[in-house]
């Protein structure tokens, strides 16, 4: 604490006030009666998005959520650009969770035949890394590895892994995909561990424990329908982290919802979740706007799509809880999770104004 102001004082002061700008109970009120998306973008010049500069562009969802997006980008880069050691790398990792996910929409999209140019406009600005065209020409997970990510960031999550993807069909991007967050979320968890404060390495250990609690239960419940996946593929895509970590072995061999639940029986709160998640139906609102519309999901994907809702409220919680301690880091992986949801927020709201989907325009991830 006596070290720390003279590095990242300024910086948390700064992101803590960014904190207050995030849209209240109020606003979204007032979004939620807009009837034209022109009337919903004139509120929004009135908040910290400010007025979206002229453009010849028809104003539709896609076009406010690249504007949305570009100044939550825009307040990165500036941190960024401040920021000394160790703060700089914590912000690095920040970034290539979204460069994680880049990966997976180039590489599908090119294998659906879509077009090189729209596939990188949809793709997370933070996340884009030099180079990253080149994942148009690559159709196999090995060469999604050989032909890009060997020169890029993310190199560092295949580089001394044991990674021993075989063909999985249509699944195997999805898999290398699967591979590279679990690898990504273990050297995050190592960084923090080895290279920050107590304060910092406390907090996240609980964002990132979540954050592997999630994706090992999202491995075991998409896997449910994959017979091709060994016991051994499902767990080289399970963090070893966590407090699902020491049932692994038993989750990747999991068959079943119900062999799933009984699994669970020793960890109450992720219990609780899936119980709850049966009573809820719907889509993963934050999720949802970046692809359109979502229709109504097969009876099957229903409890994967309700769970999911769940823990996106979990994971609103934890992240607003970081804002109550200071001297660390979390408050700036807790501000920009939440500008996600809120950008998010406001496209689903967009897209039911859009659509005339007025009776879903409340189903958004709620953060106050």
């Amino acid at each position: 604490m006596l070290t720390y102001n003279l590095h990242a004082g300024s910086l948390e002061a700064y992101i803590d006030g960014k904190k207050n700008s995030l849209l209240k109970p109020e606003d979204y009120t007032t979004l939620c009666q807009c009837e034209t998306l022109a009337d919903l973008q004139t509120y929004l010049a009135g908040t910290d998005y400010g007025q979206s500069p002229g453009s010849e562009k028809v104003l539709t969802p896609r076009t406010l959520l690249d504007f949305l997006t570009s100044k939550t980008v825009e307040d990165f880069r500036e941190i960024r650009l401040q920021a000394t050691q160790p703060l700089a790398q914590f912000l690095d990792f920040i970034s290539y969770e979204h460069m994680i996910g880049n990966v997976l929409k180039m590489v599908m999209g090119t294998q659906h035949g879509k077009d090189t140019r729209e596939l990188l406009a949809r793709c997370h600005p933070l996340g884009y890394f030099p180079g990253m065209e080149g994942l148009a020409l690559a159709h196999t997970p090995e060469e999604v590895f050989e032909v890009v990510l060997i020169d890029s960031p993310l190199a560092q999550f295949f580089l001394g892994k044991k990674i021993s993807v075989r063909n999985y069909g249509e699944m195997s991007i999805e898999v290398v995909r699967n591979i590279l967050y679990k690898n990504y979320l273990e050297a995050f968890a190592m960084f923090c561990e080895e290279s920050l404060n107590d304060r910092t390495q406390k907090m996240m250990a609980e964002l990132l424990g979540f954050k592997a609690d999630r994706h090992t239960l999202s491995v075991t419940l998409t896997s449910l329908n994959r017979p091709r996946l060994t016991v051994e593929d499902r767990l080289e895509m399970m963090p070893s982290f966590g407090t699902l970590a020491d049932v692994r072995q038993s989750l990747a061999a999991v068959d079943s919802e119900e062999a799933l639940k009984h699994q669970l029986r020793c960890f109450p709160e992720w219990l609780d979740l899936f119980d709850d998640s049966r009573s809820l139906g719907g889509i993963d609102p934050a999720g949802g706007p970046r692809g359109g519309m979502p229709h109504a999901p097969p009876a099957s994907s229903r409890l994967t799509m309700s769970l999911e809702r769940r823990l996106m409220e979990k994971s609103i919680q934890l992240h607003k809880y970081c804002f109550l301690e200071q001297f660390q880091y979390g408050v700036f992986a807790a501000y920009f999770e939440l500008k996600d949801v809120e950008v998010s927020n406001i496209t689903w709201i967009a897209e039911c104004i859009s659509q005339s989907m007025r009776h879903r325009i409340h189903d958004y991830a709620a953060i106050f």
